[in-house]
């Protein structure tokens, strides 16, 4: 068609999300980086914290915050567990095609699980049933939801 205008767009591909789809539950909990999780409900499962505006969501500024901590490189392994506790969260996410989390050391992730799935550069871990023994206690740890 003359005049016509033909706009090509490179619209990401979701399909790798697949893997959240075959391995995680609807009621399941999942932590990733705000910018990689935030699909995450469109598929399965629900997210610790998102980048978008949650009003009906009275903690997402602690959300944010904790989700923050747990995947800085200097938290301690005793720190992510006791995050991955209060949020009761089973799965971790990372998307090693994001420069920020291909440079993560994936074996700070992996102390709490077996990866089980990967596609297109995202992998999930499986966390391993927490201790039921180990109680909480700390001021830090009260303050968490």
């Amino acid at each position: 068609i003359r005049g016509a205008v033909q706009i090509t767009t490179n619209q990401p591909s979701y399909t790798r999300y697949d893997i959240v789809r075959r391995h995680v539950a609807d009621d399941e909990i999942v932590i990733a980086k705000l910018w990689t999780g935030y699909i995450v409900p469109a598929f399965s499962g629900k997210i610790v914290a998102t980048w978008g505006a949650q009003p009906f969501v009275e903690t997402q500024q602690q959300r944010l915050h904790d989700n923050a901590v747990f995947f800085a490189d200097t938290t301690s392994y005793e720190t992510r567990r006791r995050i991955l506790d209060a949020y009761g969260v089973k799965f971790i996410l990372i998307d090693t095609t994001k420069r920020d989390e291909a440079r993560m050391n994936l074996d700070d992730f992996t102390a709490f699980g077996s990866v089980i799935d990967e596609n297109g550069g995202l992998i999930l871990i499986r966390r391993d049933e927490p201790s039921s023994d180990i109680p909480i206690t700390t001021e830090y740890e009260r303050n968490l939801p």
